[in-house]
Parts: structure tokens; C-alpha cells; sequence
């Protein structure tokens, strides 16, 4: 190849090459700017009968808005790339080599890894002192997760801890399916928040605004109007049919204010990423 010109564009820097383009070459030589944005999940869920759902609805909520937040995302347990029981021993010996590797195959540069651990904590019948029962079943889920990223030949852990969530019900089940819609509820805009602060940085405030309920295209434009003419919003786009994405220097949390003043407008959710916003009628 040779190099036929170059240029700066406020923070871009261009070049512009005349070359024989050799595919795998290619996406070699692409690699480390594809992995910037590019992300491995997997988290499974061990329920507490001790089956595991490899893919679940939180790994898919969490998949949805990293992609909603313009990040590459793979599913690692969806490509048959691993499976719980892998990642179970790379948390056990803090050596993520497999998963790495699984990574970089798929260009990825960083890896959110996480298990749910679930157990009853309370059943029904169970009694808990002065003759009084308890009158419903109690499940507990414990989202475990580090935020790992390829580093020369190893890696390093940008970001670890812990979630949980509760669920009640009148059966196991019942009380299982409620922990899942509190963890996909909860869990999942707090996972996603830790995720966008260490890969884009504090500095880059993409927000979402989805507008929930039943919506009509006169709402959306409404509610991008009013975004638009918000103190301190620099951009206002679509991103889906009830979703704005907004670029905005500050907090979310002053967003949401600036939102909830206006008329006819509630807010339902709100997390460092995302606001729901509810239009009342």
C-alpha cells in the first residue's frame, strides 16, 4: 500500500491509502478499532432446582441496550462459544485465557462476564418465631460480574462486584419468575451504567429517552421537540420507534428534571443512561 493523503478534523485524524486489500489482512489490521466498541457478554442463570439457562432475558435486556448505546455486542453462550461451566472456572482461578480468546475472535476487546446464583431464601410454611408463618416462598438472586479487558497478553479488570434482587410468590416459581422481572428490571440499567462509565468514559453522555406506554409518532416528535429546546441538549436522534438519543454534557439526573418540569410529562425510570418517560394525557 501507500499512503495518498491525510488530514485533522477537530478530533479525527484521517488517512487515505491506495492498497491490495487481502480480506484476512484486513480484519487483522481493523481489529483494534473495531475492539474500542466492541463487547463479549455472557451471564448466566443458575436457578434454584440447579438447571442453568446459558441465555436468559437478562443477558438479553443487557445485550439490547448496549447495543441501543452503539456498542458492538456478542453473546458468547448464544455463539456456542463457552459455557457456564467454563466461565464458572475462570471465576474460580481468576484465568480468563478461554474467554479471551473467545473474544478475540470475534473482534471484541473487552468481556462482561457475570453469573446468578439463585436460592429460596424463605418458604412457606416456615416458621419464624411467636407462632406466626411465612405465607409466601422468597427467592434471591446475586449477580456476581467483572468487567475484563485484553491488556498485551493479559487482562484486566476494569470493574467487579455484585447485584441482587428479591422475589416473592405464592410458589417457587412464582416467586423465581419475580426475582427474574426485578433483576431484568433493576439489575440490568445498573450493570449497563457501570459498563458505559469505564468503556466511553464519563465525558461521552449519550442518554437514552424512551418514551413508555402507548406511543404515536406525533408523541415521539413532541417529545424530540422538547428535548431539542432543553437547556444544555446538544442533539437530539432517533434511535427505534420509542427511543431519542440525546447528547448532553451533564448529569442524566438534571435531564430528567429539565423533563419532568414540563407539562404532561412523568418520569418513570431513571438510571445514568436511560429515562423513561411516561406522557400523561
Amino acid at each position: 500500500y501507500k499512503v495518498t493523503g491525510e488530514e485533522e478534523d477537530g478530533s479525527l485524524y484521517r488517512v487515505m491509502i491506495s492498497a491490495v486489500v487481502v480480506p484476512e489482512k484486513a480484519a487483522q489490521a481493523m481489529s483494534s478499532v473495531a475492539r474500542n466498541t466492541s463487547i463479549a457478554v455472557m451471564i448466566p442463570v443458575v436457578f434454584p432446582d440447579k438447571h442453568v439457562e446459558e441465555t436468559n432475558v437478562l443477558t438479553e435486556t443487557v445485550i439490547n441496550q448496549l447495543t441501543t448505546n452503539q456498542l458492538e455486542v456478542v453473546d458468547i453462550a448464544s455463539a456456542n462459544a463457552a459455557t457456564a461451566g467454563d466461565l464458572n472456572r475462570a471465576m474460580k482461578t481468576n484465568n480468563y485465557m478461554a474467554m479471551r480468546n473467545i473474544a478475540s475472535k470475534y473482534l471484541s476487546g473487552t468481556i462482561l462476564v457475570g453469573k446468578v446464583d439463585t436460592v429460596a431464601t424463605a418458604k412457606e410454611g416456615t416458621d419464624i418465631g411467636y407462632g406466626v408463618s411465612i405465607p409466601f416462598n422468597v427467592v434471591t438472586g446475586r449477580l456476581t460480574y467483572r468487567l475484563i479487558i485484553q491488556q498485551g497478553t493479559g487482562t484486566k479488570i476494569l470493574a467487579s462486584g455484585y447485584l441482587a434482587a428479591k422475589g416473592m410468590g405464592a410458589t417457587l416459581d412464582d416467586a423465581t419468575n419475580q426475582m427474574m422481572e426485578n433483576m431484568n428490571d433493576q439489575v440490568s440499567t445498573n450493570l449497563v451504567s457501570i459498563v458505559l462509565e469505564n468503556i466511553k468514559g464519563i465525558n461521552n453522555k449519550q442518554i437514552s429517552v424512551q418514551l413508555v406506554g402507548k406511543t404515536t409518532l406525533e408523541d415521539m416528535m413532541d417529545l424530540k421537540q422538547l428535548l431539542t429546546y432543553t437547556s444544555w441538549v446538544l442533539e437530539v436522534d432517533e434511535s427505534g420507534t420509542d427511543t431519542l438519543k440525546v447528547t448532553y454534557p451533564e448529569k442524566a439526573l438534571y435531564l430528567a428534571t429539565a423533563i419532568s418540569s414540563k407539562p404532561n410529562y412523568k418520569i418513570v425510570k431513571l438510571s445514568n443512561y436511560l429515562i423513561q418517560v411516561q406522557k400523561l394525557y
